[in-house]
């Protein structure tokens, strides 16, 4: 059959668009999909941000190819609405003898809605490594889905779910993700997914719900991907896509000593919790090439970091950067505002964090509560109200969902405006920055070895 895959844009206007020359993060779950399915199918992607269309454009291309079958990838729920027009367009071009399914973050946990609104045949829910390819099969012989493992789908008009029952524990089994459907490998950035699920349950994070506990692929399995990245398009930097990559050290030595040993000249970077952190692993990774670290360290708060489960302070995230910086890696500090047990005061901790802390790299993001996250499972729990409508002629209200106990809708929107101009005038010292590093670097021998 011919599978067509399609990445939305995102609607917001905060999150469209891609600067000239940007390199796209890759679209990892659906080129693991791709993957999964080639042997079997003739599978294409269309990525909206490449294509830069508008969903109606995008789903003139989706119709061209007269796929058998399309799948729409929404990991974020800023996705749904340009998929849904996607989905909509596509149905009324080609019928409903051409299955429409979805997949993703979002779209698992909003499966209820889609359906029902019909812009939704099938959804995979969760995994969709193997249930996917199994759902193809389905279509392909005429067979009901209700014997999946994690799909649900309109059986007339009522709506059935199947349990999904176990996350793939072996995922070394699991092929490398495929890089060759998309349309322009080369404007994507390399990436490589060394473990699936969390270890924590943050209460604005959908991981643990969606992906279950952490899961890990083996050292050898994961440099046997990043030589074949190496081989292929000899990337100048590859990323570790995990939220958390050094959940266990043991892994990450063995990787830094893999790297080492095949002499491998790109540099790389991962993200990390702060307290999984030290100056030893920072030291081992700077000799494997590590030159990027992000840390979402949320708050700059004591109060509002211990609520959040946090094993730090302002001060813990000062020394460890500083450490970084010596090391010869740039660490970008991502935080949050709108969280729902802080204040005004806890707001203005945050901020002064983002002044003083030896980074030009911050960011400032709006506490969010996705579907599937418990303070939207839960919001009362929380002191949460959640604005789901999205109907505001004002553009920054769009972005800002909710209101706490403590900061109005309004408040946070104003407080984002704030933050973002912290954040844009740290990025002003981004060249000297990069400049100290490239001296740093020489003066540990080590070091430099590592980076080639």
């Amino acid at each position: 059959m011919k599978v067509t895959l399609v990445i939305p844009q995102s609607s917001l206007p905060f999150t469209c668009g891609m600067g000239p020359g940007k390199l796209l993060q890759p679209p990892m779950g659906v080129l693991s999909l791709a993957a999964a399915t080639q042997d079997d199918h003739d599978v294409n992607i269309i990525d909206s941000r490449l294509f830069r269309l508008s969903p109606a454009r995008i789903a003139e291309k989706v119709v061209s190819r007269k796929p058998d079958v399309v799948g729409i990838s929404v990991n974020y729920s800023t996705l749904i609405k340009a998929g849904t027009i996607i989905a909509t367009r596509v149905r009324e071009a080609l019928g409903t003898e051409v299955p429409i399914i979805w997949g993703g973050n979002a779209a698992t946990f909003n499966h209820g809605s889609l359906l029902q609104s019909k812009v939704a045949d099938m959804i995979v829910l969760h995994e969709g490594d193997r249930t996917f390819p199994a759902l193809l099969r389905c279509i392909e012989q005429k067979h009901s889905a209700e014997t999946l493992s994690g799909v649900a789908f309109r059986q007339g008009e009522s709506l059935v779910r199947t349990d999904f029952t176990a996350y793939i524990q072996d995922l070394d089994s699991l092929p490398f993700p495929s890089y060759k459907h998309l349309a322009s490998p080369e404007r994507y950035l390399r990436g490589v997914v060394t473990s699936r699920g969390c270890s924590y349950a943050c209460i604005y994070c959908s991981t643990r719900a969606m992906w279950g506990k952490w899961r890990s692929r083996s050292a050898g399995n994961i440099l046997a991907e990043v030589q074949q990245h190496v081989e292929d398009a000899a990337p100048p930097r590859i990323h570790f896509v995990d939220d958390n990559f050094p959940v266990d050290r043991i892994r990450v030595r063995d990787i830094c000593e893999g790297m080492q040993a095949a002499g491998w000249t790109f540099v790389w970077g991962f993200s990390a919790r702060l307290e999984m952190v030290d100056e030893e692993l920072l030291r081992m990774c700077a000799r494997a090439g590590c030159d990027r670290l992000y840390f979402g360290i949320e708050s700059g708060s004591p109060r509002v970091l211990e609520r959040l489960g946090r094993r730090y302070g302002p001060e813990d995230v000062m020394k460890i950067v500083d450490s970084c910086l010596e090391m010869g890696i740039l660490p970008t500090c991502s935080f949050m505002l709108g969280i729902p047990y802080e204040n005004d005061e806890d707001v203005q901790r945050t901020f002064d964090l983002m002044q003083h802390v030896n980074t030009p790299m911050v960011q400032i993001h709006v506490f969010t509560p996705l579907p599937g996250t418990p303070v939207y499972e839960n919001p009362e729990r929380f002191n949460v109200k959640l604005y789901l409508d999205g109907d505001t002629p004002d553009c920054i209200l769009q972005a800002v969902f909710h209101e706490t106990a403590h900061l109005s809708r309004e408040r946070i929107a104003e407080l984002w405006l704030e933050g973002h101009g912290i954040a844009a005038e740290r990025s002003v010292e981004r060249p000297a920055y990069d400049a100290f590093l490239g001296k740093g670097a020489d003066q540990d021998p080590e070091i430099t070895a590592g980076k080639g």
